[in-house]
């Protein structure tokens, strides 16, 4: 066996992941994360689309028309995301800002209905708790944006010039 093999068996699944986050620049851990974003909400839509009633029940909104029309946007969404994720650094540095605000968006919607009433009790739990999920994602996907790809070392060569004196 190889070394890498043989350390990748000596380290426990929690140990991998932190060998991945300690080692693993900002925009492949953003590729990651909107991947993550997109996959719960593809999930998510999938679900509302095909068991509308049943979400709708689930959540006592009296609307499964809206709830399949919410699940069909969250699958554009998805599908949208992982486009996304999959692209060039120039395009997440110029869209991730876009996908943060919507998720965003999420976030405020949610807490809106739930203080209107639209739902039951269960129900307001469970979009509250994907509510913070998303917002995680949001704040995540900036966080990750603003760090710099790669640490800045000088040259060896290069040195500040000497201060004149006057």
């Amino acid at each position: 066996m190889t070394q890498h093999v043989m350390e990748s068996l000596r380290l426990g699944r929690h140990d991998r992941f932190m060998e991945f986050s300690a080692n693993t620049d900002p925009i492949t851990k953003l590729r990651f994360v909107l991947t993550a974003n997109a996959t719960t909400s593809g999930l998510a839509g999938l679900t509302a689309l095909v068991a509308g009633e049943r979400v709708d029940n689930w959540l006592d909104t009296a609307h499964p028309g809206w709830v399949r029309v919410i699940g069909a946007g969250l699958v554009a969404f998805a599908l949208a995301v992982i486009a996304l994720s999959r692209s060039n650094e120039q395009s997440l540095r110029r869209w991730v800002p876009a996908v943060s605000l919507a998720d965003g968006g999420w976030v405020a919607a949610s807490i809106a209905t739930i203080i209107a009433g639209w739902y039951s009790s269960s129900g307001a739990a469970v979009i509250g708790i994907i509510a913070a999920l998303v917002g995680t994602f949001a704040l995540t996907q900036m966080r990750l944006l603003r760090t710099p790809s790669a640490p800045v070392t000088p040259s060896p060569g290069l040195t500040a010039p000497p201060e004149r004196c006057r």
